[in-house]
């Protein structure tokens, strides 16, 4: 395909624009919650590689979260793929979004990425009662 990503799903993530890198802190593999139904709230990063002769401009990302049952609670387009490193760098982006959604049960949600409706990247976070 000539991209590949990878994600991180934590509860904070900063990005310092002077240094231009992020700071992630506490990657989550589970979220515990007082109560169901609650809003999870959780800031993803994502660190895209591209081939060189990748053509950007035809790539269209985006992600969704699937429920324990398969249901997307999730779904959004991503920002515009750019290139920001210097030449001798191998091409990529890294950057955050925060996802906000409604989890019912508990159970694994599983946060996908697709780049041309294309699945890339899968991450899982298991959400569960306190």
């Amino acid at each position: 395909m000539g991209i590949n990503c990878q994600i991180l799903v934590a509860e904070n993530i900063e990005f310092d624009p002077i240094g231009k890198q992020h700071t992630i802190f506490n990657v989550l593999n589970r979220m515990s919650v007082p109560i169901f139904p609650t809003a999870a709230i959780t800031n993803v990063y994502f660190k895209y590689l591209f081939n060189e002769e990748l053509e950007l401009n035809s790539y269209v990302c985006s992600v969704k979260v699937l429920d324990p049952l398969d249901e997307i609670v999730y779904e959004a387009m991503l920002p515009e793929l750019k290139n920001f490193r210097i030449k001798e760098m191998v091409p990529g982006i890294d950057g955050m979004v925060q996802i906000r959604f409604t989890a019912l049960i508990s159970g694994n949600y599983k946060y996908i990425i697709y780049a041309n409706n294309e699945e890339i990247c899968r991450y899982p976070l298991y959400i569960d009662k306190q």
